[in-house]
C-alpha cells in the first residue's frame, strides 16, 4: 500500500509518502512494515495490529512497543472490507488486465466516514477479478480534515490534506495468522 499524503496550510505544503508492505486480514488485523518519509527523515517500523492493540517497533532500538496509533491516516482493513453497497455513484469504467488477471475497473465515491477517524470525501477506483470477484487493486483519492486521536493527524489540526492511497491485493486464501509480539520490559 502506498499513500501520498499532501497537507497544505497557508503557504506551507508538506508531502509525506507512506509505504506499507505486509498482510491484511479483514477482521481488523494487519502486520507488516511501514515507512514514513518526512522533512528529510525516513522512519521504518514493523507494525502489528490485533484485537489486543497496536504494536510498533521503535525505529531506533527495534524493540516492540504497545501504542494506540497506527501511524497511518487510513486503516487498510477498512478499505479492504468496503463493500459495493458502501459506494455511491458506482460506474463501470471497463474490463482490463491487472498483473495477468482479467478485472473489471469500477469507480465511485465512498461514504465519508468509512475510511478514517476524520471525515473524508473520496473517489475510489476498484479493480475486481472477472472470474472470482476478488478485489485486486483499490485506489482512494480524497481530501481529509486533519485532527482526531491519531498523533499523526494532530500535527495540523483542522488543515485539509489530499490523500492518495493505492493497495494491490494478492495471495488470497493463503493461511495467515497475525499475533501480538512479545514486548520487552527491559
Amino acid at each position: 500500500m502506498d499513500i501520498s499524503f499532501v497537507a497544505e496550510q497557508g503557504t506551507l505544503t508538506i508531502n509525506i509518502p507512506i509505504t506499507f508492505t505486509g498482510d491484511v486480514l479483514t477482521e481488523g488485523k494487519f502486520s507488516g512494515t511501514i515507512s514514513v518519509a518526512a522533512l528529510g527523515l525516513n522512519l521504518i517500523s514493523d507494525i502489528i495490529v490485533t484485537e489486543e492493540g497496536v504494536y510498533v517497533t521503535d525505529p531506533t532500538t527495534g524493540l516492540w512497543e504497545l501504542t494506540s496509533d497506527t501511524g497511518s491516516p487510513v486503516d487498510p482493513t477498512e478499505v479492504v472490507s468496503a463493500e459495493f453497497v458502501d459506494f455511491t455513484a458506482l460506474a463501470l469504467i471497463g474490463r482490463e488486465e491487472l498483473n495477468g488477471v482479467p478485472v473489471y475497473h469500477l469507480v465511485g465515491r465512498l461514504a465519508v466516514d468509512q475510511l478514517a477517524e476524520q471525515p473524508i470525501s473520496a473517489r475510489i477506483d476498484y479493480w475486481v477479478g472477472v472470474d472470482d470477484g476478488l478485489p485486486r487493486r483499490i485506489r482512494v483519492d480524497g481530501d481529509l480534515t486533519l485532527g482526531g486521536e491519531s498523533k499523526f493527524l494532530q500535527m495540523a489540526e483542522g488543515a485539509i490534506a489530499n490523500i492518495t492511497m493505492e493497495m494491490d491485493l494478492s495471495d488470497f486464501g493463503k493461511p495467515l495468522v497475525i499475533e501480538a509480539p512479545i514486548i520487552s520490559t527491559d
